[in-house]
């Protein structure tokens, strides 16, 4: 469960910190490129400590982990990005 909001708050870091306009197409490719890093090392994290966020220990489940953490880190980078537009 903690690596969920690990990701979402490293998301939000990155879309923070990416100073100036920033195009919606160029964070969703770092956003995925990153995130897809994230959910591997993490994903064989958790499968080397048997904590699979779906309960498997099997290839499948490191997969689904790859894309549901893939997923929650551009949400993070996105909101990341909303909060530094609000903050001008």
């Amino acid at each position: 469960m903690w690596f969920y909001i690990l990701v979402i708050l490293l998301g939000l870091v990155f879309g923070y910190m990416r100073p100036g306009k920033e195009s919606k197409l160029g964070l969703l490719k770092n956003g995925i490129i990153i995130g897809i890093v994230l959910g591997v090392v993490l994903g064989l994290v958790g499968w080397f400590l048997n904590m699979s966020f779906f309960g498997t220990s099997s290839w499948l489940g490191i997969v689904w982990d790859i894309i549901i953490l893939t997923v929650l880190f551009i949400i993070g980078v996105f909101l990341g990005d909303l909060i530094e537009g609000m903050r001008r």
